[in-house]
């Protein structure tokens, strides 16, 4: 399962106002969807772990079965949930990696 920041329609998003107000509080709305990871090799997560770092993101393989004739991931738009463009993003978090 893999959840983002939820893109929320004016109804939700009044309903959620509402409940800060009530309750004090201030809250992130999330969507999830179901998805299935891949496996990848030591080579490949070692690549993967490399562009993680460079581009400051957290990336994940997953097995997704492309339509007739279009390309792996084609129809992976559709079954993820929608942020929203005006959500803010946390800055980017360079954490010290741990030595064994």
């Amino acid at each position: 399962m893999i959840c983002s920041l939820a893109r929320l329609d004016e109804k939700q998003l009044e309903a959620v106002r509402k409940l800060e107000e009530k309750l004090g509080k201030v809250f992130l709305a999330f969507a999830c969807a179901d998805i299935d990871t891949d496996e990848m090799s030591e080579e490949q997560l070692a690549e993967l772990k490399k562009t993680e770092d460079e581009l400051c993101l957290s990336l994940l393989a997953v097995k997704i079965e492309a339509p007739r004739g279009k390309p792996p991931g084609a129809n992976l738009q559709r079954r993820l949930p929608q942020t929203s463009p005006r959500s803010p993003l946390p800055p980017c978090v360079r954490r010290p990696r741990a030595t064994r």
